[in-house]
């Protein structure tokens, strides 16, 4: 399509029959070529394109080509007999200089031979994240089972004072694993903000773990130690629970689910860290009781309501124009004008 004294905005999609086609690199060099034609030759200033949410290995294919994700599309397509959601990802083409460099990178691209050697899967985080979770992987799973052999020795009573303590350290270290695995959820997506935000959550929980387990071997002495290391928990658990709820996709009135539980989980460990320092709360536990209810309560409403939403809740929301791409507020009618380009369009159900 091709408004009027405006630059085109075009919607592409990418297809790779053979399964022994998919995981070489040929998307992305069909990409890089495709969209520096369709800059130079038909002057596209936006490119859409609406891989669905469950296939991670096409998303990073068009993040690695610089598709930048925008908005979800709930219930866009059917597959199966069931609506799936798909993430609308968008493509603007650099300006002069850079232009003339995507289309030598397109170039240099098809020189490439298909026997080079390609990942399986295009990269859909850093290699330092990678690296991360591949060594919190192995510290996790080598903690778990010392925690069994360990638990194997409680159980028949040969458990000392000093196996106790390797016991109960083995268990902070998977605990640790696990929050800090929890946290870089949140990274590639950065859906937390910053990304500095879970990244911070991270280095909290190794600094707190490992405060807490020299405060153990010191008979949690003296008591500085093990205040600050469990109160740098609590806030590393925050950020984790933070990820990990961050990671659902409501919809509607359904979001206030998602600031409620922060609400409620900062509350709640804003209380826990006073206590650590010495405060006694004495009747005041009867109120964080009925604080850690609704967050439990909510937590669990948050991926149910996500989850079995109705395939049709009226028109899907939209957030960005299809003809040049601008951004949209408070599209919730059926007829929408774009204050960009005064375009309108009607948005129907799937």
């Amino acid at each position: 399509m091709r408004p009027l004294g405006k630059r085109p905005s075009l919607g592409i999609d990418l297809f790779l029959a053979e399964e022994a086609d998919r995981g070489r690199g040929l998307g992305t060099r069909l990409l890089v070529g495709t969209l520096a034609r369709l800059a130079e030759e038909r002057d596209a200033s936006l490119v859409l394109i609406d891989p669905h949410l469950d296939n991670p290995r096409a998303i990073a294919c068009y993040r690695q080509v610089g598709f930048v994700p925008q908005w979800v599309l709930p219930a866009h397509e059917e597959q199966a007999g069931a609506p799936e959601d798909a993430l609308l990802m968008a493509w603007r083409p650099p300006g002069g200089a850079g232009l003339a460099e995507a289309v030598g990178a397109s170039q240099a691209v098809r020189r490439m031979t298909d026997d080079a050697p390609a990942p399986e899967t295009p990269p859909s985080t850093s290699p330092r994240l990678d690296q991360f979770r591949r060594v919190a992987r192995w510290v996790i799973l080598a903690s778990v089972f010392l925690n069994a052999l360990l638990g194997i020795w409680a159980v028949a009573g040969n458990l000392g004072e000093v196996e106790s303590r390797i016991l109960v350290t083995s268990l902070l270290v998977t605990a640790c694993g696990a929050v800090a695995v929890a946290c870089s959820a949140a990274i590639p997506e950065r859906r937390l903000g910053p990304v500095w935000v879970p990244v911070a959550g991270i280095v909290i929980a190794v600094v707190a773990f490992c405060l807490v387990i020299a405060s153990l071997w010191q008979d949690f002495r003296p008591a500085a130690l093990w205040r600050t290391g469990a109160t740098l928990v609590v806030v590393a658990v925050g950020v984790a629970f933070a990820a990990l709820l961050s990671g659902v996709n409501l919809q509607g009135r359904d979001r206030r689910l998602v600031p409620t539980a922060y609400v409620l989980a900062g509350a709640a460990g804003a209380f826990l860290i006073t206590v650590i320092w010495g405060f006694r709360a004495g009747e005041a536990w009867r109120l964080f009781g009925v604080v850690a209810v609704l967050l439990a309560a909510t937590t669990l409403a948050a991926p149910i309501a996500a989850r079995l939403r109705p395939a049709r809740e009226g028109p899907p929301p939209v957030r960005h124009c299809p003809y040049c791409g601008g951004a949209i507020t408070g599209a919730g009618h059926r007829v929408v004008s774009c204050p960009s380009c005064s375009r309108r369009f009607r948005v129907e159900d799937r």
